[in-house]
């Protein structure tokens, strides 16, 4: 079996997608598969995806489905092909903006150094200058599965 037949027997609308993903979990939890492959599979299928946001194969999809000659067209999906703006504010030479965005990451800056601060704090302490309480950050932990594909 080639890539692209592997591809293509995986489902191609909503109502099997749904079925199909269900059926995954369902077999994943029942132990039909260890732990670790379902694992690698599910992270090999995210890398897979990925190839929609490939350059290449963006502009492939682009020229093949302009060749409908329409904006909208279904072929067991729905395909709209329309255009996104995208701004860039540096060549503006405004002033005002560039204050702002100087602004703002100081604001940004001065916020992770609090935020630093406060996660040293242990018990609640007294701010001088105004007599507020300030108590220490709440946190909470889970424990998380990192996978790295094998070279």
């Amino acid at each position: 079996m080639n890539a692209i037949q592997t591809i293509t027997i995986l489902p191609s609308n909503e109502a099997e997608l749904t079925v199909y993903m269900r059926s995954v979990k369902e077999s994943i939890l029942d132990g039909y598969i260890s732990a670790e492959k379902a694992a690698i599979q599910l992270k090999t299928l995210e890398k897979i995806a990925a190839l929609n946001k490939d350059a290449d194969i963006k502009a492939y999809f682009l020229d093949e489905f302009a060749k409908h000659g329409v904006k909208t067209f279904e072929q067991g999906a729905k395909f709209s092909l329309s255009n996104r703006k995208t701004w860039d504010f540096s060549e503006c030479n405004d002033s005002k903006y560039n204050d702002l965005n100087i602004q703002l990451e100081a604001i940004k800056l001065q916020i992770k150094e609090r935020e630093e601060f406060l996660k040293v704090l242990k018990e609640p302490m007294a701010e001088l200058q105004g007599g507020e309480i300030i108590n220490p950050p709440t946190w909470s932990q889970i424990e998380v599965v990192s996978i790295t594909l094998n070279k």
